[in-house]
């Protein structure tokens, strides 16, 4: 018979196992479930020349008392034109269960086509333009760690959540001066936007009055928070808006995936791509949760700065 002579080592040995078995436990065996599901939404991108931006979605983690877990993994990746996903329109990611509890990030695992996402022939993240050519889409850390989203959302015991994650192209999708092997470079930074779908509301109206310009831009802020010599802040018109929506041809708008609180909007007029002025604003307009708010603007009555 086999005697341990060190039985000190021993102990040591069978809580470690220990440890390792709690780990797994938490990771896939966990008896407080409940549902996650996880849609994404769009706003939209100022460029006129940009048909589509497609992200192909492989994978989604999320972060759970600082452990990332993989939650997801599609044995066929999913491509989305996030172009199409505006106005409160939205595309079903997954819908699973997962241990219960609070959560503070997700993290995206993309198909950029290996570390080179730039030049990547086989990249499933790109840029379509009008003419029909199609650019490399690049991801910081994107084949490393994923493309992360922050936060909080809690996952209920025996219940459900349902989340959206704004990808907001106009925050998010930057080009650059710079051509590498005769591609001009596109940039998805990390902008990511989560909301809990049954803590948000949304605006909904419509415009009149005569300007001078060809396309108008409603941006939601929260209550006080806009600062007119901040509109152009960290190299990108209205940085700081919560959401936005350009203004259709019949003159209407919607601002969805709006967290539960009171907003001002700001207006702006546009030629093209081409920012013009800040026209006006209207101030104290309430958001409540699964609800809509319908705002009316006339041009003429807007509050001047």
């Amino acid at each position: 018979m086999f005697h341990y002579k060190e039985p000190g080592l021993f102990l040591v040995f069978l809580a470690l196992l220990f440890l390792v078995g709690c780990q797994n436990m938490y990771q896939f065996s966990s008896t407080e479930e409940g549902r996650l599901r996880i849609n994404i939404t769009d706003a939209p991108v100022d460029s006129l020349d940009i048909s589509g931006v497609y992200v192909t979605v492989s994978g989604i983690e999320v972060n759970h008392n600082g452990q990332w877990v993989t939650w997801k993994v599609l044995d066929h990746p999913m491509t989305y034109n996030l172009s199409q996903l505006r106005e409160g329109k939205s595309a079903l990611l997954g819908n699973s269960t997962l241990p219960a509890g609070e959560y503070g990030q997700i993290r995206f695992v993309l198909d950029t086509g290996g570390s080179d996402q730039i030049t990547s022939e086989n990249s499933g993240c790109y840029v379509e333009l009008t003419s029909g050519e199609k650019k490399p889409l690049f991801i910081p850390s994107g084949v490393n760690t994923g493309y992360k989203a922050t936060g909080t959302f809690t996952v209920p015991i025996n219940g459900s959540v349902d989340i959206t994650a704004d990808f907001d192209l106009r925050k998010s999708l930057t080009k650059t001066g710079t051509k590498i092997a005769g591609n001009e470079r596109y940039i998805l930074k990390p902008t990511i936007r989560l909301i809990v779908n049954n803590q948000a509301g949304d605006i909904k109206g419509s415009v009149q009055g005569i300007n001078s310009y060809s396309d108008l831009v409603i941006y939601a802020y929260r209550v006080n928070t806009f600062d007119l010599s901040q509109v152009s802040a960290n190299n990108l018109l209205f940085s700081d808006s919560i959401n936005s929506a350009k203004v259709n041809d019949d003159m209407t708008f919607v601002i969805p995936f709006l967290e539960e609180g009171t907003y001002d909007l700001i207006v702006a007029g546009y030629n093209g791509t081409e920012f013009g002025v800040v026209l006006g604003y209207v101030t104290d307009v309430p958001v409540g949760a699964k609800s809509t708010t319908m705002k009316y603007l006339n041009l003429q009555n807007l509050t001047g700065f």
